[in-house]
């Protein structure tokens, strides 16, 4: 059995329904998802000194939220990674999709001892779960939701 792939899922986490709240989890949480995290950070932010918001989306100009994020990312100590599949000309930010070496780039050394909030398609989240997982975050940090994009 391959040692480095997680044997069983992280636990589902109705996060739009505030039962897990940031400020609870960890001192500093990082995040991937939509709406429920903005919920999370909105309620939670001003208490929690650090949030890290990976936002991988197709094309910056459709980019949902982005208004919100950046009115949260004003107010709050909230840092934004965006991740575009279909960068603009120019576009100096990460590209692709969310993985290892996204991670690696932007996830303080101790990422072991914070939560992690993955929010997205199946596909997705469980890419994300799988990065994270490489790169030595235990699955008991990683709360996931997820919504279908049909």
């Amino acid at each position: 059995m391959d040692s480095r792939r997680p044997t069983s899922r992280p636990p589902r986490v109705p996060l739009s329904s505030g039962t897990v709240r940031l400020a609870d989890a960890a001192s500093e949480s990082v995040c991937h998802a939509r709406a429920p995290v903005l919920d999370l950070v909105e309620s939670n932010g001003i208490r929690t000194p650090g949030i890290l918001l990976f936002y991988a989306y197709r094309r910056w100009e459709r980019l949902t939220f982005r208004e919100a994020i950046e009115e949260l990312r004003s107010q709050l100590s909230l840092q934004v990674v965006y991740v575009l599949g279909e960068p603009p000309e120019g576009w100096e930010g990460e590209t692709g999709l969310i993985d290892p070496g996204v991670l690696s780039r932007h996830l303080p050394s101790d990422r072991r001892n914070l939560h992690y909030f993955i929010c997205g398609p199946e596909a997705m989240t469980q890419a994300v779960e799988r990065a994270l997982y490489g790169l030595g975050v235990p699955l008991r940090q990683m709360h996931t939701e997820l919504f279908d994009m049909a």
